[in-house]
């Protein structure tokens, strides 16, 4: 056990608190004067002692006095006055004194006053009682004393004043104070030394997180693929979701501002698995429609991961210039909202010829005249010419029309009207990022929940990390109802739709799995997943820093450490029945470990010791491992506050 120098720690520490010390002297020896000399208190003195916003002993902020308890407290003025001229003459202060003082005192007052008694009481003891008057900040101090230095022990009574003789006692032992009023200010420069230690700790802490979040950014980056793994409640998901911060920001930022938190979700997207999922929700189906006529249909919709994907492939490409999809949905709307335009023929200026949506309302048809009047809303057979957006985007390119030839004349010239009249703006490719910055993570949580085999489908081939890209291209099992090019045929650069619906995963891809090693729902994972995945395992121990900042965290750490401790030993369990600290976090919805235990621990359990024999003994067992607040590794006994 580490031991401190606490000499040291007053050597350094004693001149930033030399101004106070020296007012708080003043204050003290006056009061003390008054009582050893019988001197006649002013209203004055009285104020000062139990009034003052700040007397030099404590502020009021620490048992605020109102103006009524006041007059109360002045009206058992001499009752108090009796306790405080004895304790004086003895300088010392019995459990009964102290008892005593603290209920005539905070029966003056509405609430109990208690830091308001203290403080006044830390008035006349200077070298007894400490200028620490609110309790869970001597707690505070009293703690890491026991946890840093061996011998130091507390009396059996829980009274402030007796813990606070004793520390006196303990430290005029251990430092040799320049006066020896100073041991009375030495538990504050204590607190601020604990709580700089603690934060500094913490920084450490979170520097060894950021350490170890760059490993896990490391490994998915050389791997693309990562599997999280280990015991229920390891915090599993919430790690993914850092990784996938740091990933795309370098950093993790719980509290991301509202432009970081667009980006995040626009690179980032996050889906569970469970048994009815399937490909047609990861890659695509079709799903069902309506018409204006309310006939019912199916149409090709992409899954979310296909989408995702192409949402990646875009974010490669620099500099492109491409406004073809809005002016689309601009030369629909005028035909919706005017039947048909009049586009000049590129061949012949003096000609021009009737355009409409189709049939389908996916494309364009030409009309043509009949005995010199345009049948409208009427297709002809061998008059009119269809073109589908694909084959028009093909031409705004710079591609043949598909088939090539034929109407291209009729292509071009509607493009040709795009450009002058909607706004088309020259087509320019753009260059591929040879280093992609933005990268994009994909979350699947409970990844062992689902089929694994019916969701990938052919995608086992385009994850593996050696066939990302187009050279891991494959297509779809609906390619044959693909009709229109998407980013995956253009980075082929296939125009033709008979070939239409590839699909790979690109280099900018990360995907993020995770899994409980005991989850009984489903079968094993399929071998040819795992060999296409990192695993890392995330231990129960290292799901620990979850708890740092709660109310009890130490507490809770050896609780939790003491029952994974005791299941292990449990014959049928191991290190995948471990719980971790997401677990015990939920004592911050009671602040009660009895409640934690009864409403979220005790039931998991049972459901792992389900079948075996004994059950009642082994949950007694349990619980006796998880009340005992002792850490076995230390040996250090830990309270609740």
């Amino acid at each position: 056990m580490e031991q401190f120098n606490l000499q040291k720690i007053f050597d350094e520490n004693k001149n930033r608190y030399d101004g106070w010390f020296q007012k708080y002297k003043e204050t003290v020896s006056k009061f003390i004067d008054n009582i050893k000399s019988d001197i006649q208190w002013t209203d004055d003195d009285k104020r000062q002692l139990v009034f003052a916003q700040n007397n030099y002993i404590a502020n009021n902020g620490q048992g605020k006095i109102s103006n009524s308890e006041f007059e109360q407290l002045m009206s058992r003025w001499e009752d108090l006055l009796l306790i405080i001229k004895s304790i004086v003459d003895h300088n010392d202060i019995s459990e009964n004194q102290f008892n005593e003082f603290r209920y005539i005192f905070t029966s003056c007052c509405k609430k109990n006053k208690v830091l308001a008694a203290n403080r006044v009481l830390a008035a006349f003891l200077p070298n007894v009682l400490t200028t620490t008057v609110y309790e869970k900040d001597f707690d505070y101090v009293e703690k890491n004393l026991r946890r840093y230095c061996a011998d130091y022990d507390i009396p059996s009574s829980k009274l402030w004043s007796e813990r606070n003789k004793y520390f006196i006692k303990y430290c005029n032992e251990k430092v040799k104070f320049d006066d020896p009023w100073q041991s009375s200010i030495f538990h504050w420069m204590l607190h601020d030394y604990f709580k700089n230690k603690q934060d500094t700790t913490n920084m450490n802490e979170m520097n060894t997180n950021e350490t170890l979040l760059e490993r896990y950014k490391t490994l998915l980056q050389s791997t693309h693929n990562l599997i999280l793994t280990g015991a229920p409640g390891t915090g599993k998901t919430y790690l993914a979701k850092q990784i996938a911060q740091q990933l795309i920001f370098g950093a993790v930022n719980d509290k991301m501002s509202e432009e970081e938190q667009k980006q995040f979700n626009e690179q980032c997207v996050f889906v569970q698995y469970h048994p009815s999922y399937d490909y047609t929700d990861f890659v695509e189906g079709l799903r069902p429609i309506q018409d204006d006529n309310g006939n019912v249909g199916f149409e090709r919709k992409d899954g979310v991961f296909k989408a995702f994907c192409a949402k990646a492939i875009s974010s490669q490409r620099t500099n492109t210039v491409d406004n073809f999809d809005e002016v689309w949905d601009k030369l629909v709307d005028k035909l919706n909202e005017d039947d048909f335009i009049d586009v000049p023929f590129i061949s012949n200026k003096t000609k021009s010829f009737k355009v409409e949506l189709n049939e389908y309302g996916t494309g364009l048809a030409n009309r043509t005249y009949q005995n010199n009047d345009f049948i409208k809303g009427e297709w002809i057979k061998g008059q009119s010419k269809f073109f589908s957006k694909d084959q028009l985007y093909n031409i705004y390119k710079g591609l043949p029309g598909v088939p090539s030839g034929g109407h291209d004349n009729y292509r071009r010239a509607i493009v040709e009207e795009m450009k002058l009249k909607y706004g088309l703006k020259p087509y320019k490719e753009g260059s591929s990022a040879s280093h992609p910055e933005k990268k994009f993570v994909f979350v699947i949580d409970e990844i062992n929940r689902g089929e694994i085999s019916k969701i990938f489908g052919e995608l086992f081939f385009s994850i593996d990390p050696g066939y990302r890209g187009i050279k891991g291209d494959v297509r779809t099992q609906y390619a044959n109802m693909v009709k229109t090019s998407n980013v995956f045929d253009n980075e082929l650069r296939i125009s033709d739709p008979l070939n239409f619906g590839h699909f790979f995963v690109p280099e900018n891809v990360y995907i993020i799995g995770t899994m409980n090693d005991i989850d009984r729902s489903v079968e094993s994972m399929d071998f040819a997943m795992r060999r296409r995945f990192a695993w890392k395992e995330v231990t129960a121990e290292d799901s620990m820093q979850m708890l740092d900042g709660l109310a009890n965290a130490d507490v809770l750490k050896n609780r939790m450490r003491n029952l994974n401790a005791k299941i292990l030993e449990i014959e049928g369990l191991g290190k995948s029945y471990q719980i971790g600290a997401a677990y015990f976090k939920k004592y911050e919805l009671y602040n009660s470990f009895d409640d934690l235990w009864n409403y979220h621990i005790e039931g998991l359990l049972r459901e792992y010791l389900r079948g075996m024999s004994d059950v009642e003994t082994k949950i007694a067992e349990l619980k006796k491992a998880y009340d005992n607040e002792s850490d076995n590794n230390s040996g250090q006994q830990q309270q609740a506050n």
